[in-house]
């Protein structure tokens, strides 16, 4: 692979906001000051949104089939302190032309770390965080569709839309609450899913299924449809495991952040993608990384093979018929199949490193073209990875992509 065409290096950007989608021709790619659509083709750029004043951009996701990017920002004109209202307006931009389509209030985040990423979108529908009720809006006219039907007792958080669901992390029960929090302390994780036609509440089931997982653990979406979370023990710990539920809301086995396969750092947790009965990661085992296949329905290691090849070669004890090609997952880039040469790079920013590379796109031929120039370039291509190429994947908003 080549690089077709790649664009000047960003400036320096604060690490939230980021994203990067494929539209129709488009790539749409979202920092905390802007966000941006690309040609697919030249690599030059089509448009550009700001958000007013010194506002920023919080979070972004994206219904790539309705070409509809929705993101959330802090009040027109003012910083959020300034505001003292964080990330409480939603915005929906058309993603072939830049323009605002609607926008929206948002409940303030409250506990911030719960309710942080306050918006999906997918299937032609926006889920919305508005008064802790999970409201669904027509993705492109913004008019209301359905208010979901929360269990008693439970407070809404992160959301995922899928074409037959929608899932949503809530915090449920508990009793100590000397503060008079509407979360209390020692309220759990709960996983439900919603019909995204209606509302009506499918099924939920605790996280953690027998072992609690408090309300205040890192646990992002990894996918709505199966729902795989990426949840910590505990607060912020090593510990942890991706946690799967059938179509019933029965849990599966989970897939431990650590096994023989090797370790998954806090980081790397949503370098991850998911089929419909398959989950793909990128464990390093003996300072190696290996894209490793796992059965969701048992939580057993199926293939492994290194990452870092195209070979077709697979590791011993594993299924020789295993492909791969060097990946470029990214905890920014959840949503991304596991081999997607149309991806922009997720540290396009150099948020974490300090650095500013460039956004790029590949083809299978040695030509090249700098991004706005005249000369032609092959559409990108897509590589599969080998059995049960993953064609499902949750936008993943949250913090680190865990969250911002």
């Amino acid at each position: 692979m080549d690089v077709v065409w790649d664009t000047p290096a960003d400036r320096k950007a604060e690490p939230q906001g980021e994203g990067a989608w494929l539209s129709g021709g488009t790539l749409v790619r979202s920092r905390f000051d802007a966000v941006s659509g690309f040609d697919a083709r030249t690599g030059k750029r089509s448009w550009e949104y700001v958000p007013p004043g010194r506002s920023a951009v919080c979070h972004a996701t994206a219904d790539t089939d309705g070409s509809v990017l929705v993101l959330t920002r802090d009040g027109d004109g003012a910083t959020a302190s300034a505001k003292g209202k964080p990330c409480a307006t939603a915005v929906a931009v058309d993603m072939k032309d830049g323009r605002e389509l609607w926008k929206a209030p948002l409940s303030e985040p409250d506990p911030p770390r719960f309710q942080h990423s306050s918006v999906s979108a997918g299937s032609g529908v926006a889920v919305l965080l508005q008064k802790d009720d999970l409201h669904a809006v027509d993705v492109r006219t913004g008019k209301s569709r359905w208010k979901a039907a929360l269990p008693k007792d439970c407070v809404p958080g992160r959301t995922a839309v899928a074409e037959r669901q929608v899932a949503a992390l809530l915090a449920c029960g508990g009793t100590d609450n000397i503060w008079g929090d509407k979360v209390t302390e020692d309220a759990e994780l709960h996983v439900a899913t919603f019909d995204p036609a209606t509302g009506a509440l499918l099924w939920s089931a605790p996280l953690g299924g027998r072992r609690a997982i408090l309300w205040d653990a890192s646990a992002a979406f990894v996918s709505a449809d199966p729902v795989v979370v990426a949840a910590s023990e505990s607060n912020d710990s090593d510990a942890g495991a991706y946690l799967s539920f059938g179509r019933n809301g029965r849990p599966n086995p989970p897939v431990d952040f650590s096994g023989p396969y090797g370790e998954i750092g806090f980081s790397d947790r949503l370098r991850a993608a998911v089929d419909g009965s398959r989950l793909y990661l990128l464990p390093r085992h003996r300072k190696v990384e290996r894209l490793t296949a796992f059965d969701l329905a048992t939580g057993d290691a199926v293939w492994a093979a290194l990452a870092t090849t195209t070979s077709t070669k697979a590791t011993p004890g594993t299924n020789s018929s295993s492909r791969t090609a060097k990946s470029p997952f990214s905890p920014r880039a959840a949503a991304a199949p596991i081999v997607s040469m149309t991806s922009i790079p997720p540290r396009a920013s150099g948020a974490r490193s300090g650095s500013s590379p460039t956004t790029w796109a590949l083809r299978t031929s040695s030509s090249r073209t700098r991004a706005g120039s005249s000369s032609p370039a092959t559409p990108p291509i897509r590589q599969d990875p080998g059995p049960s190429r993953p064609t499902n994947v949750a936008d993943a908003p949250p913090s680190r992509r865990l969250a911002p």
